[in-house]
């Protein structure tokens, strides 16, 4: 009777230790197997990114001007009603010249009263208002930009905020360089899959940021007193830019 409760036990056990080197052995395979589909996709999922950037270069054809008129005066009315009478002769001037009333924009009307300066050596006593008006035109004849811009000068204005030169459509320069900075990704990236002995795939993403240079106008030549045409402008030559960033698969 022992003997056989022994063997039972016996038994019992044997069946527990190969239950136990059974499940090792599945675990065993399980992690060998999962580790080499780990590297199978590492593999699958290498990718190559590349940087590049295209160009275009472009004549402008149109300047934006930024001017404004400030007048003063003892009384807020009478500031005002100076500074609106240069501004409406302004924009007259700018429509005799054929410039469209959709380019030409006012905005910005301001109003200061401005107290003595009693820290100036040689102070000024009067109390004046001081009017701002800005205005924002658009010329697209850029051959008579600056008799445009001096007979605005000659009408009152007196403040220039900014002169930039620019183009009516800027789409076909930037697709340009658009189709230029994925030509030279593709290149790199060919010359990077060659040199590493590696298949290059498809293109998984692409990123993009562009820029453009807007110019400053280079100021030629300009009178002490104002008669029209004697402001001249340079305006250059306009670079816009494309930069992209590519994944490329590797297959």
């Amino acid at each position: 009777m022992k003997r056989m409760n022994m063997t039972k036990a016996i038994s019992q056990l044997l069946d527990i230790y190969w239950t136990k080197i059974t499940i090792l052995t599945i675990l065993a395979l399980l992690t060998s197997s999962l580790s080499v589909y780990a590297e199978k996709s590492t593999i699958k999922n290498s990718t190559i990114i590349v940087t590049a950037t295209g160009t275009s270069q472009a004549t402008p054809d149109m300047a934006v001007m930024n001017l404004a008129v400030i007048t003063h005066d003892k009384t807020a009315q009478k500031a005002l009603e100076a500074n609106n009478k240069s501004i409406n002769n302004i924009i007259d001037s700018f429509k005799k010249e054929g410039i469209q009333k959709k380019d030409i924009q006012t905005s910005n009307l301001s109003i200061y009263h401005i107290n003595p300066d009693k820290h100036q050596e040689q102070r000024n006593d009067e109390s004046l208002y001081q009017v701002s008006h800005s205005l924002t035109v658009r010329i697209r004849d850029l051959l008579n930009a600056g008799m445009i811009f001096d007979q605005a000068m000659g009408l009152g204005m007196n403040s220039v905020r900014g002169i930039t030169f620019t183009n009516i459509d800027t789409k076909p320069f930037y697709t340009a360089a658009r189709k230029q900075a994925i030509a030279e990704a593709i290149e790199k990236a060919k010359t990077l899959a060659q040199a590493a002995n590696v298949k290059l795939g498809k293109i998984i993403e692409i990123n993009e940021s562009n820029d453009s240079s807007h110019l400053m106008p280079h100021l030629i030549s300009r009178a002490q007193t104002a008669s029209y045409a004697d402001t001249h402008f340079s305006n250059g030559e306009l670079n816009y830019s494309v930069n992209v960033t590519v994944t490329f698969a590797i297959d």
